[in-house]
């Protein structure tokens, strides 16, 4: 019966969706459609709510084996030191994405601070990092695979994963250039026939939810017409499986909801997106806790760690962002989080690539980080001391 009710609000939601994106183009209509599917499938759901409750309760000691072990995770990864003089800027901006500020890498016998290393003027295969333009400033655009920029604007939306402020200074030959000269120069360029993830991504964080400009050739911008874009896109065709394109409409949803409260229009179509995508990922997930290695084209499993690290890695991440507070403790959900931890630790002696490695080790951090918050909301609220498995200073892996 749980199976039906899943499958069948799985397709209200995807038939809102293809209903909504049909009618985009005309005025009026697809709103109505939303409204009254989502009207339906929270009747189903609210029918199931209480099986679905007792099943999602976790005891307390079963949370704190888990986060044991997603901390031993988080620790062993960070023992893996990135050399300045080896790793390319890709490599430690994703190293980065995991542990943020707090990122560490050698520099002949020293660590030193990897928020240090590429503000300072560096160079990589005799290219500078930074780039200072008439316009703002940006970071060195592909060259070839692995070095530096994969996408547009994306070490931008790692240092906005990092929180780094606005004012945050990096320098570029003989300038001294700011994360608001790139967020600058990001709008400016933007245009409908880019990769437009980590655009909107990046500026999703630093801008506000309703902000508009106008780019170079002309024409007006926000993030609404950033996340209509987004949306339409097949998955199938994106980097990651896509994984990447659902995290920033996440986080420009979540930004949005932050500041408003409710979701309208675009925005609105934008969560049943993202609603539908969750259920698809846990409808495929494997029976040891792993994602599909074929990510949201069909259920699949790999035998290949490094793989499973990949996917999984990357879907959990997105899924830690996209899921509330209440979900989080769910049976589902914590398998996914032990897998990804039980292949950490699994591995943690054998080489692994960066991207799998730090992305598997950031939907880990983002878990640890969310659990830890609201054990000490909790304790707030109720006047006892916070209790905590793990650091919760957000992305210090202690």
């Amino acid at each position: 019966m749980k199976h039906n009710v899943k499958v069948l609000v799985v397709s209200l939601i995807a038939l809102t969706l293809a209903l909504s994106t049909a009618s985009l183009s005309r005025a009026g209509g697809w709103r109505a459609i939303g409204r009254q599917a989502k009207r339906i499938a929270g009747q189903f759901i609210s029918e199931h709510k209480g099986s679905q409750d007792t099943e999602s309760r976790t005891a307390p000691s079963e949370t704190d084996a888990l986060l044991r072990k997603v901390n031993e995770a988080i620790d062993v990864t960070r023992r893996r030191r990135l050399r300045a003089d080896v790793h390319s800027p890709w490599q430690i901006f994703h190293g980065m994405l995991a542990y943020g500020m707090s990122f560490e890498i050698k520099q002949g016998d020293k660590l030193i601070s990897a928020t240090k290393w590429i503000a300072g003027g560096v160079t990589y295969d005799g290219l500078p990092l930074v780039e200072a333009t008439s316009d703002g400033a940006r970071f060195h655009p592909y060259t070839r695979p692995y070095a530096f920029e994969g996408h547009v604007n994306q070490f931008l939306a790692i240092l906005a994963a990092c929180d780094l402020p606005r004012d945050f200074k990096f320098q570029a030959g003989d300038r001294e250039v700011t994360i608001d000269d790139m967020i600058r120069q990001a709008q400016l360029e933007v245009t409908a026939n880019q990769e437009l993830t980590w655009t909107l991504w990046s500026l999703s964080h630093y801008l506000d939810p309703d902000a508009q400009w106008t780019n170079r050739y002309g024409e007006v911008w926000s993030l609404e017409r950033l996340v209509q874009l987004c949306t339409l896109d097949s998955l199938s065709w994106l980097p990651c499986g896509g994984t990447h394109r659902l995290y920033a409409v996440t986080l420009a949803r979540n930004q949005y909801l932050k500041k408003h409260h409710e979701l309208h229009g675009p925005w609105q179509l934008a969560d049943q997106w993202i609603q539908y995508y969750i259920e698809m990922a846990r409808s495929m997930q494997n029976s040891d806790g792993s994602f599909s290695n074929n990510y949201f084209d069909g259920a699949g499993y790999t035998y290949d760690v490094v793989e499973r690290l990949d996917t999984s890695g990357h879907t959990l991440a997105w899924l830690i962002l996209a899921l509330p507070d209440e979900r989080l403790q769910e049976p589902w959900l914590r398998r996914a989080v032990e897998a990804v931890a039980r292949d950490l630790i699994a591995t943690s002696t054998e080489p692994v690539e960066c991207g799998p490695l730090y992305h598997a080790t950031h939907g880990l951090v983002l878990y640890r980080d969310r659990v830890n918050a609201m054990r000490n909301r909790k304790s707030a609220s109720s006047g006892a001391r916070p209790r905590q498995v793990a650091p919760d200073a957000p992305h210090d892996a202690g």
